[in-house]
């Protein structure tokens, strides 16, 4: 039970009004894979996690903008991943974001693009690693890095189902209003603090976390556009955990079309990251 409801909510009603509201979602369910982190001072070259020594193929160019090196911030390997619908079974997929004040975030810039300020880069075949070798290792001594590069947090997954979350820009098409707007009955209303009722429901509903696939969550907005179709493809959440922290206890997020997620294409990716 949410603590933001006091002693005295009327708990049966309460839990069955929010069952009722995720009845009327379960046909929103996606596939995700929650992500949980263990501290290794010994990373796995194509292991899925965050910062550490990042390797790349012998000869294989660095990502760079503007001449600087961008700074790796994860990678996924997808062979780890639980089978989830549309994503690729193998394939190691590296993040890099620019070391600045924005953690490599253009807010106005849209998809990616081959000059950006973060990069995604994606090797069909990491198994075939024999020549692989380590790259630099950008430091963040000035903290315009999200996370400590030089610290590696190996990625552990749980595979699960994820309702829609109350910030995604689609929830009031599911329930024709936003979350905090939603009636309640009227046995329920006389007996509980609507604000209360509706927290309750804005915590459960909640898809704050580090998760691949599922449902996104933001401190501010959605910033997708309406109708874009984009799926979250990763979301790292703010974690003392992993020592990461997006600005200001925020969270952040990297969408694909599902087309190109299907092809294993992630030259378009919107990044985004907001807090409070």
């Amino acid at each position: 039970m949410p603590n933001t409801v006091s002693n005295t909510a009327p708990i049966t009603e309460l839990n069955t009004w929010l069952n009722d509201i995720k009845a009327r979602l379960a046909a929103s369910q996606r596939p995700v894979c929650h992500i949980t982190w263990q501290k290794t001072d010994q990373p796995a070259l194509i292991g899925s996690r965050l910062g550490g020594p990042v390797y790349l193929p012998t000869g294989a160019d660095y990502p760079m903008h503007q001449g600087q090196p961008l700074a790796f911030l994860a990678q996924i390997n997808f062979a780890e991943l639980p089978a989830m619908p549309s994503f690729p079974r193998t394939g190691l997929l590296q993040f890099f974001i620019a070391k600045d004040d924005l953690y490599g975030c253009d807010f106005n810039a849209g998809a990616q693009d081959p000059q950006s300020s973060f990069r995604l880069v994606y090797w069909r075949t990491p198994e075939d690693r024999a020549d692989w070798v380590a790259n630099c290792v950008v430091s963040d001594q000035d903290g315009y890095l999200p996370h400590d590069p030089q610290q590696c947090f190996a990625m552990q997954f749980a595979a699960d189902k994820q309702l829609i979350g109350p910030n995604d820009e689609d929830f009031k098409r599911w329930m024709g209003a936003e979350v905090w707007d939603l009636p309640l009955p009227a046995e329920l209303a006389a007996k509980i603090d609507p604000d209360d009722a509706h927290e309750a429901l804005y915590e459960a509903l909640s898809a704050m976390g580090s998760h691949v696939g599922g449902y996104p969550d933001f401190t501010q907005s959605d910033p997708r556009q309406k109708n874009s179709g984009l799926v979250l493809l990763l979301q790292l959440d703010s974690d003392d955990e992993a020592n990461m922290m997006w600005g200001d206890c925020g969270i952040a997020n990297f969408f694909i079309d599902p087309a190109h997620l299907a092809q294993a294409d992630f030259s378009q990716v919107l990044y985004n990251w907001d807090c409070c």
